[in-house]
């Protein structure tokens, strides 16, 4: 168990992912950007009100499907070139910020 006074990271990723949530919820005009189950509901909800966005997040999905696809096969790949792979994809992950 870990004590108040003690720094627990998982504390760290869970702001990090409330606030990547929130922000791209408020910039991508309510798309869920890690929420696939919450992108069903807006479409849901689109489609019954008849708002914007509905092809965006019809794409969510499939475009995060090739995105877990692609990392993998980097993350395969990266040893057979000579690469460590915690640090290659955390350098990759920064460089997309």
């Amino acid at each position: 168990m870990v004590e108040p006074h003690e720094t627990d990271p998982s504390h760290l990723a869970e702001l990090h992912g409330g606030f990547v949530d929130t922000a791209g919820y408020l910039a991508l005009q309510g798309l869920f950007t890690a929420h696939v189950t919450g992108n069903f509901v807006t479409i849901g909800a689109a489609l019954v009100f008849g708002t914007s966005g509905i092809i965006a997040k019809l794409l969510a999905l499939p475009v995060f499907c090739a995105v877990i696809i692609s990392t993998r096969l980097i993350d395969y790949s990266l040893p057979r070139i000579g690469l460590p792979v915690l640090p290659t994809m955390l350098a990759c992950s920064w460089a997309c910020w």
